[in-house]
């Protein structure tokens, strides 16, 4: 980013926000868009009655030093979901669907309705992200193609969990949802949220709109978008999403403002825009996966993430963010305080926006007295307890790859990579973390702040979890290997995708250690970074990923042709090209 962006405030009756708090939040978005290699942002703020500040940052187009302004399009990627959650929600209510309907009564194609022998995927596992689908289907994820195609072309092969089992985000289960609207409407997914809620609220056709519009191409709306930029500040292109109920909607944080206003409005005639009754709306805002064991604090509501505030108050927040390649999108909700947060950014970290989103909930709204009060909403989930020592070292499933925990007398240490964490047992039943540099130099608590570590089990699970304040978030999953069927050997070495000319282009690796089967994947189009898996073998050609037991996970085949040793994953075909 620039050290010469500028700032154009747009303001709407500065009185209801006070003139002081002003320049504070202008100064901690100017930071945070430095910290965060931000080159251009959009902020609004609204209550009850509409938009109450907002203001422009940076570029839109760094070439013409253009700021944003409130025309400014950005891709707000998987904000879209709360807008698709919403159509789903509104047909619930005129009793077209029922939410606990399993999938397959809308979707008979689907062949994943019964991959576990157990219940079909409901409609409310799909919105709370507990369906045990993948994240997405991986082919042609970056690309024009029609996403009604994806429901037909998922395979068990594909699931790693049984529906209910963990919240694990799903591109997918969105992606299912918009197919849903389509059966239950009649109306097209994107003629339908353009109507009945873009359209009910108001909201300008310029303002907000699908790629698959094809207005994007009319210089009119072209010159509108907000430029995508790598974290080097290098403008670049952003590819085509084929997933548009998971993440197609472009548009101004204006637009997106008056989306969230709604939701701050306690009146069932404001509320008819949407709903026919605002309870409909409150709905979306409360926990739906109490009996879920694995998800901790996390709280999951009809598309819409909740947490605790812990500036000070106690009241809960409802965020949700959205990536796309590039463009970066945040959006806070606090019913509470009346305040409504919409932060879009065409490059950087939407990380480091979920944080400035929660450092301007506690400027612009400071809690009182009466949001320091938490509702206490208790569970009927399995018992979740402190795991016994013996039953803690092992490997662990996390999204950072599988991490080797071992014991060190009373504290553990965690190998992820090439990254050592020294675990260290406190008198409470956590670990304090260190990071271990060069074998001998400690980073503790000046790198992980108030951040401490635990090892949860269940009847038949154990877990690691980490404590953030006061909450609690599960991030890796013990995982046991089969041993008793092997995989041939000659299936060890690397892979690249089929049809991809270079070599560096290889994108999978498996190898043996320590008697275990290992896989790292690298340069698939939607997971790029580095992770690697543990792997169960299930016969001499296939091998499952493991991410919570010895049965699922997603299946690795391999077989011989004439091309050469070929292996097939989440819908990839792979051919081997060393050993």
């Amino acid at each position: 980013m620039s050290g010469c962006a500028t700032y154009h405030p747009v303001n709407v009756d500065q009185s209801r926000l006070l003139p002081e708090r002003q320049q504070q939040v202008v100064d901690q978005v100017k930071a945070a868009m430095k910290k965060g290699d931000i080159t251009g942002l959009s902020l609004a703020v609204v209550d009850k009655g509409g938009l109450l500040w907002s203001g422009n940052f940076g570029f839109a187009d760094k070439a013409k030093q253009q700021t944003p302004n409130a025309n400014t399009l950005y891709r707000i990627g998987s904000i879209t979901k709360l807008f698709t959650a919403t159509a789903i929600g509104q047909l619930h209510e005129r009793g077209l669907l029922d939410l606990h309907d399993p999938v397959s009564k809308h979707l008979p194609e689907l062949k994943v309705a019964d991959c576990f022998g157990g219940p079909d995927i409901t409609i409310a596992q799909l919105l709370t992200h507990q369906s045990g689908l993948p994240h997405s289907y991986e082919p042609n994820f970056w690309s024009g193609d029609d996403w009604r195609g994806v429901t037909a072309n998922l395979s068990c092969d594909m699931v790693p969990y049984r529906p209910g089992l963990i919240v694990s985000y799903s591109n997918i289960a969105y992606t299912l949802l918009g197919n849903i609207i389509e059966k239950v409407s009649g109306e097209p997914y994107e003629r339908y949220v353009l109507t009945q809620i873009l359209g009910a609220l108001h909201i300008e056709a310029e303002d907000a709109l699908f790629e698959s519009q094809g207005k994007l191409s009319d210089p009119r709306f072209a010159e509108g978008i907000a430029h995508a930029y790598d974290m080097s500040g290098k403008q670049v292109a952003e590819p085509s999403l084929r997933d548009l109920p998971a993440g197609g909607i472009y548009a101004t944080s204006a637009a997106v403002g008056k989306f969230l206003t709604y939701f701050l409005r306690g009146d069932t005639t404001q509320g008819k825009a949407l709903f026919l009754n605002q309870n409909s709306a409150w709905d979306m805002l409360r926990p739906h996966d109490l009996e879920n064991p694995l998800s901790m604090d996390l709280k999951v509501g009809w598309g819409w993430f909740l947490r605790h505030s812990h500036d000070g108050g106690f009241d809960d927040i409802a965020l949700h963010g959205g990536s796309t390649k590039f463009h970066q999108g945040q959006v806070l909700l606090s019913p509470q305080r009346g305040v409504g947060i919409v932060l879009l950014a065409n490059s950087g970290s939407r990380d480091e926006l979920q944080e400035l989103s929660k450092r301007l909930l506690t400027l612009i709204a400071p809690p009182d007295e009466s949001s320091a009060k938490r509702t206490v909403v208790k569970t009927n989930s399995q018992s979740v307890n402190f795991c016994a020592n013996e039953k803690i070292p092992g490997y662990y499933s996390s999204e950072w790859g599988v991490v080797k925990v071992a014991a060190d007398g009373r504290d553990l240490t965690a190998a992820v990579g090439d990254l050592r964490l020294q675990l260290k047992a406190t008198e409470s039943n956590y670990f304090d973390p260190s990071i271990r540099l060069f074998g001998f130099l400690p980073l503790g608590k000046s790198v992980f702040k108030d951040l401490q570590i635990s090892l949860r089990c269940t009847d038949d699970l154990s877990f690691a979890a980490v404590k953030e304040k006061s909450d609690e978030f599960s991030v890796a999953y013990r995982i046991r290997a089969n041993k008793q069927s092997q995989l041939d050997n000659k299936w060890l070495g690397r892979y690249k995708l089929l049809g991809v000319s270079s070599e560096n282009d290889a994108s999978l690796r498996l190898w043996r250690e320590g008697g275990e089967l290992f896989m790292e994947t690298e340069h698939l189009p939607v997971s790029v970074d580095k992770k690697s898996f543990l792997l169960s073998a299930m016969g001499a050609r296939q091998a499952r990923v493991l991410y919570l037991s010895d049965q699922w996970g997603p299946l690795l085949s391999f077989s011989d042709s004439s091309q050469g040793m070929l292996a097939k994953y989440q819908g990839f075909t792979l051919i081997k090209v060393a050993p």
